[in-house]
């Protein structure tokens, strides 16, 4: 798997840690990446990144400014970039096919 960028992460451990700081730690986090090329770029975003880039899927607001900026290109591709300047890129059909899942809440697992 491609390494990913775990800066914007929030970490959390338990209350019950110690002061040397003996805990698990767990940070919640969406990987996205483009189920043709497993292999490619995988972008890591957080919870809070991820519903704002769904509500501007879901009312195809692609002009307000966010942490993924979303890219339709000349020949119906779409690319998009996440803030740390990971990007991927969609076939027509592979975003047309996400939009869909997007407004019907395939993607509301958080």
């Amino acid at each position: 798997m491609t390494n990913v960028d775990l800066s914007r992460a929030q970490w959390h451990k338990s209350s019950h840690s110690t002061v040397n700081g003996e805990c698990v730690e767990a940070a919640a986090m969406i990987l996205i990446r483009n189920s043709n090329d497993p292999a490619g770029p995988t972008i890591a975003c957080t919870p809070e990144d991820w519903r704002t880039f769904l509500g501007q899927v879901r009312t195809s607001d692609y002009d307000t400014a966010g942490p993924f900026t979303i890219t339709h290109r000349a020949d119906r591709s779409v690319s998009i970039r996440y803030l740390t300047g990971t990007e991927i890129t969609y076939t027509a059909a592979e975003w047309q096919a996400f939009e869909q899942g997007v407004r019907t809440s395939d993607f509301t697992l958080l």
